[in-house]
């Protein structure tokens, strides 16, 4: 009397799928092989939706009751921040390089792809710059550069003079003054003068 035992080969499972996804998103796994599956999730579609980071095991079960395993770890990316450094005042007719870190990659608003941009803008303007690292893009981040008017200047004082004397000269309109004497300060009284002369002052 004999008895033959039937040996059914072990059946095979494999899980394909991105193994990593970016914060507030999610991947899809796939069990690929022939029988009835089983997530550690308690979910028996070939196909799942992973929104979190772990471990998933998907158990597939033959038609002979064979079974067989397979592990896969997840891993969530967080999403990169972009940092602006650069002067966020300038004046009228000036220009300022602004520069962005915290990430792989960048997209200006003004379309530069650099991770510096030098702009002169002659209003007041916001710029934003987009993150990416990997697959995974943050949300924008804004600079503003606040650009102030150049000062007025306005003059009082003396505009003529007897050959010989000294003019006093006053300058309104800026914070400090630089005449083209050498002088400094809103009133400056000059040397005696002998000739018509110009006098030139910068404010600031």
């Amino acid at each position: 009397l004999s008895r033959t035992v039937i040996v059914n080969p072990k059946p095979t499972v494999d899980i394909t799928g991105n193994l990593t996804f970016c914060e507030g998103g999610s991947t899809t796994l796939t069990a690929v092989g022939t029988g009835t599956v089983l997530w550690n999730t308690g979910e028996t579609t070939k196909a799942i939706t992973v929104t979190a980071e772990g471990d998933y095991t998907v158990t597939l079960t033959d038609a002979n009751g064979c079974t067989a395993e397979k592990s896969v770890q997840v891993k969530r990316n967080l999403l990169p921040v972009a940092i602006i450094t650069g002067t966020n005042e300038i004046c009228e007719g000036e220009s300022v390089t602004l520069v962005a870190s915290g990430a792989d990659s960048y997209t200006w608003s003004t379309g530069s792809t650099a991770d510096r941009i030098t702009v002169a803008p002659i209003n007041t303007t916001t710029y934003t710059v987009t993150p990416r690292t990997g697959n995974c893009v943050g949300d924008p981040t804004a600079f503003t550069v606040t650009v102030n008017p150049k000062p007025v200047i306005t003059f009082s004082g003396d505009s003529e003079v007897c050959e010989g004397k000294s003019a006093t000269i006053k300058a309104d309109g800026a914070d400090e003054y630089t005449w083209s004497n050498g002088m400094t300060g809103a009133t400056i009284t000059t040397d005696p003068l002998s000739a018509t002369t110009t006098f030139v002052v910068t404010g600031e």
